[in-house]
């Protein structure tokens, strides 16, 4: 981790460690599963380990972002903060590996919007006005806007439970909107990659494709095919698969790495 470079934000070398209910299990036992886990961790491996969302120790823990903060570069100062003790392990920096990071959450889609662009900055707005966070305030001079506490003030974006950030991908030559989707009942990928276009058009650029990263519910799949019927008045899908390829195509979820259905959708993944 000494040397460590990427576009990804990280606290550690496993870095976050979630425990997801997909069935059979509730949220709260998932918990459970992350505690027992970070203990472990702490006491076998003498890793500091933090808790977050279902399983966080405090409010102000519960949010990844909150804890990951400044990254592995500031843990040196957060292991000689009293503020930052963490839920298990030492409170100490360890240098080769960071720390680690786990909890129970629901399931996130990790969902990337491809622009055919090389301008980062431009695709790192466009992934700031889609997000929840939304994008800093600014003077008419160009200065941020900043709260009584010194805090920069934020437009709130359109679409809930979603984070973004913007990435240009070296040997490919074109940009992603890299989106984390933490409640697709909330912002669907369906969602995201119509509001990516909207904004991807008012900057003039093209987007070309998306790509579910990691794996995804069958529910959401199902959830964009209605969308794509509802908005484009087709025939309703006959059978889930007849649904999953109206919406690789939609999606053009092809586009860069291939969409295998099998691979991707949790419940066949995980098939006995």
């Amino acid at each position: 981790m000494t040397t460590h470079q990427g576009e990804h934000p990280r606290s550690g070398a496993v870095d976050v460690a979630p425990f997801v209910p997909v069935r059979n299990i509730t949220m709260a036992e998932c918990a459970d599963l992350s505690r027992q886990y970070g203990k472990r961790v702490g006491e076998e491996l003498e890793l500091p380990v933090f808790l977050y969302e279902a399983a966080a120790s405090t409010p102000d823990r519960k949010n990844l972002a909150k804890v990951r903060k400044g990254e592995y570069e500031a843990l040196p100062e957060k292991m000689q903060n009293p503020g930052w003790i963490p839920d298990f392990g030492p409170h100490k920096f360890v240098p080769k590996f960071g720390c680690v990071i786990t909890g129970a959450r629901f399931f996130l889609v990790a969902y990337n919007v491809n622009i055919r662009t090389a301008d980062v900055a431009s695709v790192h707005d466009i992934a700031l006005h889609i997000r929840q966070m939304g994008w800093p305030l600014k003077h008419d001079n160009g200065e941020e806007v900043r709260n009584a506490a010194g805090k920069t003030v934020y437009q709130p974006g359109p679409l809930q439970n979603c984070k973004a950030m913007g990435v240009y991908l070296d040997q490919e030559r074109f940009c992603q909107v890299s989106i984390n989707l933490t409640n697709y009942l909330i912002s669907a990928p369906h969602i995201a990659f119509e509001q990516s276009i909207y904004e991807a058009n008012q900057r003039g650029h093209e987007v070309f494709g998306s790509e579910v990263v990691g794996l995804i519910p069958l529910e959401a799949v199902l959830l964009a095919s209605n969308y794509f019927v509802w908005k484009e008045k087709l025939s309703r899908p006959k059978t889930d698969r007849e649904a999953i390829s109206l919406v690789e195509d939609k999606l053009v979820l092809s586009s860069f790495n291939k969409f295998e259905p099998e691979k991707k959708i949790i419940e066949y993944a995980i098939a006995e």
